[in-house]
């Protein structure tokens, strides 16, 4: 998994499950989830991808983002043997400037906030 930099300043390629769950981990208990819809689901034989909208809001701040995540399943046997997983860069920069770890200054487009949810 990789975050740029430009993005957020503990960005960097992770590799494994393990090294990607602890990179979240220092997250996700600062933030809560408004909305986590995976209703985008297509399955095949040997494969499943999932679109799956993810609103979030920074408990500290009361910043409330909207972004979307793509995963993609591949099956041998009915086992998932590989999983590729695609971010919203520009939502995951929104949430780590929420959380002041925004760390670059070549972003090209400025991330959107959607507005406060009550």
């Amino acid at each position: 998994m990789h975050i740029p930099h430009t993005i957020y300043t503990d960005g960097g390629t992770v590799h494994g499950k393990t090294q990607a769950l602890e990179r979240w981990r220092r997250y996700v208990p600062q933030c809560e989830f408004l909305r986590y819809d995976l209703s985008a689901l297509l399955v095949g034989k040997d494969i499943a991808a999932a679109e799956i909208s993810l609103i979030y809001r920074h408990r500290k701040t009361g910043v409330a983002l909207e972004t979307t995540k793509a995963n993609f399943w591949t099956f041998e046997a009915g086992w998932p043997i590989q999983m590729t997983e695609y971010f919203d860069l520009n939502g995951v920069a929104a949430l780590t400037r929420s959380l002041g770890l925004y760390g670059g200054s070549r972003q090209t487009r400025r991330p959107k906030a959607c507005p406060s949810y009550a």
